[in-house]
């Protein structure tokens, strides 16, 4: 099997590499499990879980042999299985999280110092991720099952608390899913449950699996679409020539835009994994999430992005907020929230540790940090700018906007936020502290200085315009409020 992947990396020219084959072809072999995993008669529940571990474990081992990270995966969700089950404390959430999270970093690290800065079927951080996302949030989910008062939990919590604790093959079943066991999505247990016991599909006391295949074939051809920008686009705008002599030799301007399209290129191959992964959750039938208004399917519980909320965000929050979605639930229910003292709105300092969590779950290469400590500063700008201009594109004291001032606000935003992203990418993808500096440098720091500037702007005109605001929104009530003026009456001859 080794062979034919490396003969057909030498066919394409040694790009993609025999090893990322592997991975692709990891990825795509999902389809036709999918196709068999729907055969499986729907009373057969352990077969399911059977069908997922010992197709998982056969990837993992036979076509990537990548033994320690099928090892390192399986140590781990047994270390959770156990200790969320004898262990009761209240803390017991916090101390798998605080474990797992170490375990991975070992990975990172691991990686980081072996050399592993391209991704290969020897690199089994992304597995591991993945892993960490669902063991952490297994541990909340328990805890949430076990607790007295259930009006403290939200409604997502809800629908996600863990009431009886699984048997092990359940729990494995779950977490080597074949759908999204090497770059997700990841999947919440109780959603996993409901799926395999035919819960997810009961309608009106019938079950029947909605047809899946247009939908599947709509994500394979996005995916497609991303394929053809990688192979064609890339070679010209790739993220790794950056801070190459080929790239210093542009002008400043070529610089600028360089960066914003290799930036973009850099996303494709993410695009590519998750919409290949996602198709095949959709045609197995996990990614059903209930019918729509119309009375359609929606296939959307795993989508893990919107491709146009994400080139063409209007602001930082939004991009972050449509990107790697999976993720962000991740983060936002089981560490920004968790971490939010009850019956309060999240703070600077919940945001600061979300972000932190965030990084050390990406890993330890510098340009990460570089990457998150910029966001933050960025994003909290941003949030302060849109409340001091944002009214003046609308009707005073409504939310009517202003068609041609609403549409250059946003075209402005969409500019402004996007070419910060992409600048600030460029410490995602050089990955360390020199290259990064020495790339920013030659654009002369470009994206700070227009954050400089923004914060002064701001900070001049804040006062002013808030002042103004409030004049205008009055005006706009005093005039909705009084009575209208009488019609004069024709004077009769």
């Amino acid at each position: 099997m080794d062979a034919f992947f490396e003969q057909a990396s030498a066919k394409m020219g040694g790009n993609p590499t025999a090893e990322q084959l592997k991975i692709v072809a990891s990825i795509l072999s999902a389809y036709p499990c999918a196709v068999l995993f729907r055969l499986i008669p729907a009373q057969q529940i352990l077969m399911k879980h059977l069908f997922s571990i010992c197709i998982t474990s056969y990837i993992m081992t036979a076509v990537l042999h990548s033994y320690t990270g099928f090892m390192h995966v399986a140590i781990s969700c047994l270390f959770t299985y156990l200790f969320m089950k004898y262990y009761k404390g209240k803390n017991g959430p916090w101390i798998n999280f605080a474990v797992i999270m170490l375990s991975m970093s070992y990975c990172h690290l691991y990686r980081q110092f072996i050399g592993f800065d391209v991704d290969g079927s020897n690199d089994y951080s992304g597995a591991l991720m993945i892993a960490t996302i669902k063991l952490t949030s297994f541990g909340f989910n328990v805890a949430d099952g076990r607790t007295k008062d259930q009006s403290t939990l939200s409604s997502y919590n809800q629908r996600m608390k863990i009431e009886r604790y699984p048997t092990l093959i359940e729990f494995y079943g779950w977490m080597f899913f074949f759908g999204g066991f090497l770059v997700g999505p990841t999947s919440e247990f109780m959603d996993y449950m409901r799926f395999v016991t035919m819960q997810m599909f009961e309608v009106k006391g019938k079950t029947k699996i909605p047809y899946a295949l247009n939908q599947t074939l709509f994500l394979i051809g996005k995916s497609l679409i991303f394929v053809a920008a990688i192979v064609f686009i890339t070679p010209k705008f790739s993220s790794t020539k950056i801070d190459s002599d080929e790239w210093r030799s542009l002008s400043f301007t070529n610089k600028l835009i360089y960066l914003q399209v290799a930036a973009f290129t850099s996303r494709c191959k993410y695009y590519v994994a998750w919409f290949l992964s996602e198709g095949a959750s959709v045609l197995c039938g996990f990614g059903f999430n209930g019918f729509g208004a119309d009375g359609k399917p929606r296939w959307d519980r795993f989508t893990n992005l919107y491709v146009f909320k994400c080139e063409l965000a209007q602001s930082i929050k939004e991009m972050i907020d449509h990107w790697n979605m999976g993720a962000n639930r991740w983060l936002r229910y089981y560490v920004y929230l968790r971490v939010t003292p009850p019956g309060q709105t999240g703070g600077a300092m919940s945001a600061l540790t979300t972000y932190a969590v965030s990084a050390i779950w990406h890993g330890f290469y510098p340009g990460y940090y570089l990457f998150f400590l910029s966001v933050t500063p960025f994003q909290m700008l941003a949030r302060n700018l849109r409340r001091t201009f944002r009214p003046l594109v609308f009707v005073p004291g409504t939310k009517t906007p202003k068609p041609v001032l609403k549409f250059f606000y946003d075209v402005a935003g969409c500019i402004v936020a996007m070419s910060i992203i992409n600048f600030l990418s460029v410490a995602f993808n050089l990955l360390y502290w020199k290259p990064v500096v020495r790339a920013w440098a030659q654009i002369y720091y470009i994206h700070y200085v227009v954050g400089f500037a923004g914060y002064v702007l701001w900070r001049m005109c804040s006062p002013t315009f808030r002042q103004y605001q409030k004049k205008r929104e009055a005006n706009a009530i005093a005039d909705r409020s009084r009575p209208p003026t009488p019609p004069v009456e024709e004077k009769t001859k």
